[in-house]
């Protein structure tokens, strides 16, 4: 990929977490591994977030914007993305 990625899962009325993708684990499209340990790491850095939502939400969460993050540079790479506004 070049340059490592960093997700960041923002909530309301809660600072932003980031965490920089490990370049082993970030392939496209997105594997199993690399959403665990984002769900797992988020789940040891923010624990009340884990009691509140769920492992299984956070996991979710954490699926659906590592997949969108991977269209929308694969778009990017096609000359499909759409102008900025």
């Amino acid at each position: 990929m070049g340059q490592s990625r960093t997700i960041e899962l923002t909530r309301p009325r809660s600072k932003p977490w980031q965490l920089e993708l490990p370049a082993a684990l970030d392939q496209v499209p997105v594997t199993a591994a690399l959403v665990d340990f984002v769900t797992a790491q988020f789940l040891v850095d923010v624990p009340a977030a884990g009691i509140k939502l769920g492992w299984e939400t956070i996991y979710a969460l954490v699926r659906t914007a590592l997949m969108e993050a991977d269209e929308a540079a694969t778009d990017r790479a096609a000359g499909l993305a759409l102008p900025a506004e």
